[in-house]
């Protein structure tokens, strides 16, 4: 058999242990989701949901107007440009009755 130096073998179980304490939280996110209300805060806490559930999740739908074409900006942060420029703005605001 190969000898492992103790250096490669502390290595696996750092790795191994960072790796579960970086799943952890979202395995928990994912199993908390998926209880009913009532399960969510029993004590003691379950990990695993006793009767799974899927009221926590409802279908979102977002309509937005293109006006223009999506560029870097909007694909990368999630916000749209307004092309309108300041001076059609400010003239529909003239307008308005307050």
């Amino acid at each position: 058999m190969f000898k492992e130096r103790p250096i490669v073998i502390i290595a696996y179980v750092v790795c191994t242990t960072m790796a579960v304490l970086a799943v952890t939280p979202f395995f928990w996110v994912l199993m908390t989701a998926l209880k009913p209300n009532p399960e969510i805060n029993a004590w003691p806490p379950h990990i695993l949901p006793q009767a799974p559930t899927l009221d926590h999740f409802h279908w979102h739908l977002e309509i937005i107007p293109k006006l223009t074409r999506v560029a870097g900006f909007e694909w990368g942060t999630g916000f749209f440009i307004n092309p309108t420029p300041p001076e059609d703005a400010a003239g529909f605001l003239r307008e308005l009755e307050t």
